[in-house]
């Protein structure tokens, strides 16, 4: 006896296969897809580290109001670089422009602060920066030789946190600019229906 068998019932609508050309676009943007996660992963390595020494610049200077201004702009950078990167995953320009404007407020904040340091050093306030730790040395090399070795100490550090701020902000805020291009170009060739996917959550 052949046992009855229900025919099967499809549930829900079938998904219609991609064409070729279907394939192709996507595929294509996927590609170009590679160049904004790789921007939005650096803004938000970047963000998680400036956040980080915005912590320690906060911690080790507690009692230095200069410090605790420093750390609160770095903070204030660090919320906006997570921001910025969370736009560009959406596929945002302005999320890219603001990621520049945001590295060239850090690189000016950077460079006023080594630049002061400078002067502060420069006038022979090295003591006062570094006082703190030339004590306990003085008595094992010299009050003198101490001192000089930390105005150079003092001189080395500011000048490379200023050559840091005008290369390294700098480069990175011309990298963010770039990529506003990027999303624009990204935005005009890529087909609605693949952003519609996109926007709906699905990664490409």
């Amino acid at each position: 006896m052949t046992p009855n068998i229900p025919p099967t019932v499809p549930v829900g609508p079938m998904r219609p296969a991609l064409s070729a050309q279907e394939l192709a676009q996507l595929g294509a943007a996927a590609v170009a897809m590679r160049r904004l996660r790789r921007a939005a992963s650096v803004a938000r390595f970047d963000g998680w580290t400036i956040g980080i020494f915005a912590f320690l610049t906060f911690l080790c200077g507690m009692t230095d109001a200069v410090n605790i201004v420093l750390a609160i702009a770095m903070g204030t950078v660090a919320a906006v670089e997570l921001r910025g990167a969370a736009g560009l995953t959406r596929l945002e320009p302005r999320a890219a422009r603001m990621l520049g404007f945001n590295q060239l407020a850090l690189g000016t904040v950077l460079l006023v602060y080594g630049g002061w340091r400078l002067v502060v050093v420069a006038r022979g306030g090295v003591a006062e920066l570094l006082g703190e730790w030339v004590a306990p040395v003085e008595e094992l090399v010299g009050c003198a030789e101490m001192h000089r070795l930390a105005r150079n100490f003092a001189y080395l550090l500011y000048s490379s946190l200023c050559l840091i701020a005008i290369l390294g902000q700098g480069g990175m805020a011309l990298y963010y600019f770039s990529r506003a291009k990027v999303v624009e170009a990204y935005l005009t060739a890529t087909p609605e229906w693949v952003l519609e996917m996109q926007r709906a959550g699905v990664t490409v």
